[in-house]
């Protein structure tokens, strides 16, 4: 627990002045509150000796005022740092999770992903922020209260020692069993965001099978089995925070009690026993926030369980030293390549292939052949199990991973469309870009006509269902040529699109073959029509390498065509 805790102080650390600041804020703050109430009890005692004096009243609204306006400055401050720190932490999950192979994102939800990086880390804010700001405070509050009580009578300061031991053990006993109650809410949280976020995507399909009703259903029983978890953490959770009111009401007799015995017997004022009485009410207050924290603490320990435990994950790409150069082709080698998604289950069989720069080849083969899984292995969105990949004669593995994706563009059947303008679709991650070189590529693709008719031009705000597949996956070549790659993937992307289309995608691609390699799967004879080369994959197995005049259409058609 403490090493995790460690850990996540590290994103605290460019925050050492503002936190040195908190303290600071708080020892006044907890200083001007003890004093109120003594204050208070002098004037009482004067008022009962007849010495009344306005000095006393105008301190007393003077730190009033003060206290507030530091709870302000406090509150300012701790909320900045929390969410600088918490969003620190969201951008390392993030960069950490992009940069992991496909395993893991095929066997996790994007749904789930994103409750991990932001849910998970919005419990950390607290912790980021207010949390041992409101722990000292608390101990500090608590510490000065009881050594008040000791001064003036050892047995109210015995009295409430026994009952601070006591709720503090009501509260430590169980933590580790409502740690791991809260973490079971969490992931069965993040279960049902999953789940919600999967099936909105799926809409249509879902409603074109007519199965809406069997989707609540599943809904349902996810959503039955989060409350019980929720309902049985949060009952657990709260058995502390009972213990803790009956001591505390306990507490508030007996000294009360103490008091009257004391004033009857002339050994403390009228104006004490206020101060003890206020004292017992503030004693609430810091054993509250202290019982607020604890449980905060028990879903701060599970979120940073989830976290690292994500953290810990390890990528099986590797990432070299040597940097590729964009916008020059590149030759590509496949030597004795073999990879399997799931083990004995071969989806690539001792792949050689040898590919000349400035080539556009395309790959033919059935479903399943293993065309998608050579380009997810080219794009690095996998490692190789056997052999290697070699990029002008160097094995991938040997190059930067930040300057080969920037290399190498992928793109797959449905292209990725952020909501927001044209302008910031085409140019993502390239913010300098001019816009005559942005209009230039979209004349380029043959989008002319199209982009003639957005009323707001570049300014145009477009998202993925607001432009047909085509004009997406057109828009994403037009990024992809403003990137000026030296290797360009191109899966299956003619798959959802019209033949007018496709002639238009086919165009922008020759126009672009003699500046870098390209590689294409093809699901139809005519994106082939562009291509200089043909590969032929068959159950994983290369079956044949030609030119495209090596290859008749009705061999293509054979090899293309599922049975």
């Amino acid at each position: 627990m403490y090493k995790k805790m460690r850990m996540a102080m590290r994103y605290m650390k460019p925050f050492t002045l503002q936190i040195i600041g908190l303290f600071l804020i708080l020892i006044v703050s907890v200083s001007l509150k003890f004093m109120l109430p003594r204050l208070a009890g002098s004037y009482l005692d004067g008022l009962n000796s007849g010495q009344i004096t306005l000095a006393i009243p105008i301190f007393y609204i003077l730190f009033t005022i003060i206290r507030e306006f530091l709870n302000v400055v406090n509150t300012f401050i701790s909320e900045t740092i929390g969410w600088h720190a918490s969003n620190r932490m969201r951008l390392v999950l993030f960069r950490h999770t992009v940069s992991l192979d496909m395993d893991y994102h095929k066997k996790n939800l994007s749904g789930e992903i994103i409750e991990r990086i932001d849910g998970d880390v919005s419990f950390l804010a607290n912790f980021f922020s207010t949390f041992f700001i409101n722990l000292i405070g608390s101990l500090l509050m608590i510490g000065g209260i009881l050594v008040y009580f000791y001064f003036y009578s050892i047995e109210l300061g015995i009295l409430f020692t026994i009952i601070l031991t006591g709720i503090m053990l009501i509260f430590y006993l169980p933590r580790k069993k409502i740690t791991s109650l809260y973490m079971q809410m969490r992931e069965a949280e993040t279960t049902q965001f999953g789940y919600i976020e999967e099936h909105i995507r799926g809409e249509e399909d879902i409603r074109g099978i007519g199965k809406q009703e069997y989707t609540r259903h599943l809904l349902s029983r996810i959503l039955d089995k989060t409350h019980k978890i929720t309902v049985k953490a949060r009952f657990i959770g709260n058995i502390p925070f009972t213990g803790l009111f009956t001591l505390l009401n306990i507490g508030d007799v007996l000294s009360i009690a103490i008091g009257v015995v004391l004033y009857l017997s002339n050994d403390i004022s009228i104006g004490t026993i206020y101060t003890f009485i206020s004292y017992v009410g503030l004693l609430s207050t810091p054993i509250w926030i202290l019982r607020v924290e604890i449980d905060h603490m028990q879903k701060i320990m599970a979120a940073m369980n989830r976290i690292y435990s994500l953290l810990d994950i390890k990528s099986s790409i590797s990432s070299g030293k040597l940097n590729l150069l964009k916008n020059s082709p590149v030759s590509v080698d496949l030597e004795n390549v073999s990879f399997s998604y799931v083990k004995n289950q071969t989806v690539l069989k001792n792949i050689n292939l040898h590919i000349e720069k400035g080539k556009a080849v395309g790959v033919v083969g059935k479903t399943g052949s293993g065309k998608t899984t050579l380009m997810n292995l080219l794009a690095k969105l996998c490692q190789t199990e056997q052999g290697a990949i070699k990029i002008n004669g160097v094995d991938i593995r040997e190059y930067n991973l930040d300057t080969y994706y920037q290399s190498v563009s992928f793109i797959g059947q449905s292209a990725s469309i952020i909501s927001g303008t044209l302008r910031e679709n085409l140019t993502y991650g390239m913010p300098l870009t001019q816009d005559s070189d942005i209009i230039k590529s979209l004349y380029l693709f043959g989008m002319d006509h199209w982009y003639k008719t957005l009323k707001d031009g570049l300014d145009t705000v477009i998202n993925v269902n607001s432009i047909s597949a085509g004009e997406a996956q057109l828009i994403a070549l037009a990024r992809l040529s403003l990137q000026k790659p030296s290797l360009i993937l191109l899966d299956e992307i003619t798959s959802y699109v019209d033949p007018k289309t496709e002639k238009m995608i086919q165009s922008a691609i020759k126009a672009m073959i003699k500046e870098r390699t390209i590689i294409i799967n093809a699901h139809r004879i005519t994106t082939l029509e562009i291509v200089d080369e043909v590969v032929a994959l068959r159950n994983g197995t290369l079956v044949g390498h030609d030119s495209r005049s090596g290859f008749t259409d009705e061999m293509l058609k054979e090899l293309i065509t599922d049975a």
